[in-house]
C-alpha cells in the first residue's frame, strides 16, 4: 500500500532512476563521487534515499556496514536486485525526515540528490538526524 505521495513519486522512477540521475546529475560527476566513495573507508554507514542503490555499491567497497533505506518500496525491490551478492549492506524502508535509526548505529551519513525543493518538506529536519560524533569531509 502506497503511504503517502513522496512514496508514490518516487514508485514511478524506480525503473529508470541510474539513467534518471546519469541525466540530471551527469555522467563524468557521477563517475567521480562514485570513485571517491570507493576510496573512502568507512566503518557503519546509514545512507538515505538510497534510491535503487546506485552509489550503494561503491559504498559497500570499503564500509563495515551499511543500512540503506528509501522511502520508496519500488526503488527498494530494486536495490534488493542490484544488491544482493553484497553481505554488508542492509535494505530498510525509512523516511529521512523521521528516521528512527539511532545515531549510535553509524559512524557516517550519505545522501546524494536528496535535501533540495521539492523533495523533502523540511530540510534541516533531515540534517538533524544526522549523528554529531563524527567530522564532516
Amino acid at each position: 500500500m502506497i503511504e503517502n505521495k513522496k512514496e508514490k513519486y518516487w514508485n514511478k522512477y524506480a525503473y529508470g532512476y541510474d539513467e534518471g540521475v546519469d541525466y540530471v546529475v551527469g555522467k563524468a560527476l557521477n563517475k567521480t563521487i562514485i570513485e571517491k566513495l570507493s576510496s573512502e573507508h568507512l566503518g557503519e554507514v546509514v545512507e538515505y534515499g538510497c534510491g535503487s542503490g546506485y552509489f550503494t555499491k561503491a559504498i559497500a567497497s570499503n564500509a563495515k556496514h551499511i543500512i540503506a533505506t528509501d522511502i520508496s518500496d519500488e526503488m527498494l525491490e530494486m536495490a534488493k536486485v542490484k544488491l544482493s551478492e553484497l553481505n554488508n549492506v542492509t535494505i530498510e524502508k525509512a523516511d529521512c525526515e523521521n528516521s528512527s535509526i539511532p545515531s549510535e548505529k553509524c559512524d557516517c551519513v550519505f545522501m546524494a540528490n536528496l535535501i533540495h525543493d521539492g523533495f523533502v518538506k523540511s530540510p534541516i529536519s533531515v540534517l538533524r538526524c544526522i549523528p554529531r560524533n563524527f567530522t564532516y569531509s
